[in-house]
């Protein structure tokens, strides 16, 4: 690189002493490289306050965003400890529930196990749980029913709404052309059976699954007999209309 230099005149407007300098052309090669990095410098800072101001939002975000996990995972804690207490005041009404069955109150809840049996008996259901599947629904609605030989008839007039005393499965229906009118039979599961006699106008069939209290039919207009429905509870083909009784006398 040649070494010539630059000369700088400094003239005054009005007369006067002129100025001459010499300046080395890498003094100012050197100036310049000094002022790019000082451009670089600010450049650089600039950028850095960015992102300093970038970060300092996000730690008032994560912040944010900490103080209302930690009021969630209190209001966690106070649920777990609202399910706790449901839970027990559930044991204590199977509890209940099972004295009024006539079984001892004294035994701790949770499931007992079973010994190579191939149904769930009703106190098993009672006590430790699905109620849906328990006929404690009465199917028609009457104050008045008279025992049979097969469950009870519950007297009602023709026309009154039959509902599903548990929940589960129908397993058929069937047409009695002596009476002239329809019996509708439920399986609950494990043994437990449900029968409906005396519907004249039915809606549902043979595989349906029902809910508890949802609508069989109708109750048939006999004539020569008394009108009303005949009910029976069976488990494992024994009738236990009068123990399900207790529950919706």
């Amino acid at each position: 690189m040649p070494r010539r230099g630059l000369t700088l005149l400094v003239i005054p407007e009005e007369g006067g002493t002129t100025y001459e300098f010499k300046v080395a052309r890498i003094y100012l090669w050197g100036l310049a490289l000094v002022a790019a990095g000082l451009v670089g410098l600010l450049v650089v800072g600039w950028r850095a306050q960015q992102r300093a101001d970038y970060l300092a939002q996000r730690v008032e975000r994560l912040e944010y965003d900490r103080a209302i996990l930690a009021e969630e995972v209190a209001s966690i804690a106070e649920l777990e400890e609202i399910l706790q207490g449901l839970k027990t005041r559930n044991d204590q009404l199977r509890m209940l529930t099972a004295e009024a069955f006539g079984l001892q109150g004294a035994e701790a809840p949770g499931p007992a196990p079973q010994e190579r049996q191939d149904y769930i008996p009703l106190t098993h259901r009672l006590r430790y749980g699905s109620l849906g599947s328990v006929p404690t629904l009465k199917p028609v609605r009457t104050p008045a029913w008279d025992p049979t030989d097969q469950g009870v008839l519950l007297q009602a007039p023709g026309g009154t709404l039959v509902r599903a005393s548990a929940a589960g499965q129908v397993d058929r229906t069937r047409f009695d052309l002596s009476s002239g009118w329809y019996e509708v039979s439920l399986d609950h599961g494990h043994g437990l059976m449900t029968s409906y006699a005396g519907i004249g106008a039915i809606a549902v069939e043979a595989g349906d699954y029902v809910h508890k209290g949802q609508p069989l039919g109708l109750t048939a207009r006999p004539p020569g007999a008394p009108p009303g429905l005949r009910f029976q509870v069976l488990e494992q083909g024994r009738d236990r209309t009068s123990v399900c009784q207790q529950l919706w006398l």
